[in-house]
This record gives structure tokens, C-alpha cells and sequence, in this order.
């Protein structure tokens, strides 16, 4: 939207719109259009401030502060982030990948990456299930559930990454152990018919 092919999937770009347009545009969909839809959960940290929608790099500054606030105090606020990541491994993880850097899916569609995603975000996606996305109401997880889902992924993504001298974007340990033979194993067998061929070269 707008796509020259409707079957397409759209890749994430910065939002045209500033939040407060957007916030126009959808009550005069519902007013004028059509019936309302699940809530905006305002209690939820949403979009992290842009620069170009402040005028001077103070004020830009002090936004972004406030809003890593708002998004540290969301997280500490949820009550079992055990809990959560059940929730997010059962639900999230198998399209998403377990660090949430997405995944593909049938038909050439893909499931996008959740790094860049506010908290508000994460809730919205949830009741209103875009795409290929299934629908989580608040009866089939509750908001609290919800609160602490998100705030798993955001601790996970907070967390430091292991380090190594190749960065596997953290895919999963299987993933990267597999990846670690398979490296590991063609050296080797290069190098057995490299010591072959010189040895024949020579004899």
C-alpha cells in the first residue's frame, strides 16, 4: 500500500506520516467509514521519536530520553517475563525466529523483523493480526500477557550478543552449530585434497 503488485509483500519503511496524522486519519475512517476497531493501547510506548520532527537536536534529544524511559518503565512493569517467553516461543518464535529477526513463510511472503518495532507495535499486531498474521485478542492473551511477551523480546534484544569473529545475526544455536560444521568440515576436506594434489604434483 501502494503496491504495483496487490499480492506483494511491503518491506518496513519510515512512516510518511507523523503520529499525529495518523491519528487523524484513522477517526476519520471510523467516523465517517467504517466501525471501529480494537483500541490504540495509549498505555504502551509507541514509535520512537524522529529527528525531523523536531527543530532543534535539545529537543530531539530530550524526547528520545523520555521515550527509552517510558519503554524501560513498560518492561519493568510486567509482572513474569518467564512467562513470556513461552508465550513468544509458542506463538511468535516459528515464523519470527527465536531473536525475532524474522523468517520466511509460503507463497514468497515473510515474516518481518521485530527489532525495529515499538512496544506499541508488538500490542497492535497482536489484536489485529496483519497479513499472514494470526489474531491474539485480549480474551486469547490477555494484556498482561501481552506486557510480559513484549517485554521478554525486549529484554532478549537488549541482551549482548555472544561475539565471535563471524556474526550470524544470532539465528539460534542450532542453527549457528550447524553452521560451525559445515564451515569446519569443508576446510578440512579442502584441505585433504589440496595435501593430495601436492603430494601427487610431487611424486
Amino acid at each position: 500500500m501502494p503496491s504495483m503488485n496487490p499480492d506483494a509483500q511491503m518491506p518496513r519503511k519510515p512512516p510518511v506520516f507523523t503520529q499525529e496524522q495518523i491519528d487523524d486519519l484513522v477517526a476519520y475512517y471510523e467516523e465517517e467509514i467504517g466501525v471501529a476497531g480494537p483500541p490504540v493501547p495509549e498505555g504502551v510506548p509507541g514509535n520512537m521519536p524522529r529527528r525531523a520532527e523536531y527543530g532543534d537536536e535539545e529537543s530531539y534529544e530530550e524526547a528520545k530520553a523520555e521515550y527509552e524511559e517510558a519503554v524501560g518503565a513498560y518492561v519493568q512493569g510486567a509482572d513474569d517475563t518467564a512467562a513470556g517467553e513461552k508465550l513468544y516461543l509458542t506463538n511468535c518464535a516459528h515464523c519470527h525466529g527465536w531473536s525475532g529477526g524474522g523468517g520466511a513463510l509460503t507463497g514468497g511472503n515473510f515474516a518481518p523483523d521485530l527489532r525495529e518495532a515499538s512496544p506499541r507495535q508488538f500490542y497492535e499486531a497482536m489484536v489485529t493480526g496483519p497479513g499472514a498474521m494470526p489474531y491474539f485478542n485480549d480474551e486469547t492473551i490477555t494484556p498482561d500477557e501481552k506486557q510480559d511477551l513484549i517485554a521478554h523480546f525486549l529484554t532478549l534484544e537488549n541482551e549482548p550478543n555472544a561475539g565471535g569473529i563471524f556474526a550470524l545475526n544470532r539465528v539460534g544455536q542450532v542453527a549457528e552449530g550447524f553452521i560451525g560444521w559445515t564451515v569446519g568440515l569443508s576446510l578440512i576436506v579442502a584441505c585433504a585434497i589440496w595435501i593430495t594434489a601436492k603430494q601427487r604434483a610431487h611424486d
